[in-house]
């Protein structure tokens, strides 16, 4: 993932990091693939619950928060198959996108760095 902050600095810096949970890509019930066996979530608090497996399970430090069971956050950001977004209060700064199969995440690392240095000065 992003290697630009360590844990330590995340902490020292105004910088925040959130995941938001969308609805299950690959739930072994829907479109089932290799990997951990997960259930689509048909209620908002078994979708809660998926998150917070996910979390624990990942050992995600960061904050989760789960979209809805409209998916406003899915349909609002597309963010599937996963996104990274900067975020400098309710403008969006830099946004993560695959590019021939992969993900570059050097625009959000700059952009990470131009806010950090903005913040120290």
């Amino acid at each position: 993932m992003l290697n630009y902050l360590s844990a330590r600095r995340a902490k020292q810096s105004k910088i925040r990091f959130l995941c938001v949970y969308i609805r299950e890509a690959h739930a072994a019930d829907v479109w089932p693939i290799d990997g951990p066996r997960v259930w689509e979530p048909r209620t908002t608090e078994q979708r809660v619950q998926t998150a917070l497996e996910f979390q624990r399970n990942s050992k995600l430090s960061w904050p989760i928060a789960v979209d809805g069971l409209e998916d406003a956050f899915l349909r609002n950001f597309a963010p599937w198959p996963f996104r990274f977004y900067v975020f400098r209060g309710d403008k969006l700064e830099s946004k993560s996108s695959p590019v021939d199969g992969t993900h570059s995440f050097d625009e959000v690392e700059e952009a990470l760095r131009r806010f950090e240095a903005e913040l120290t000065k």
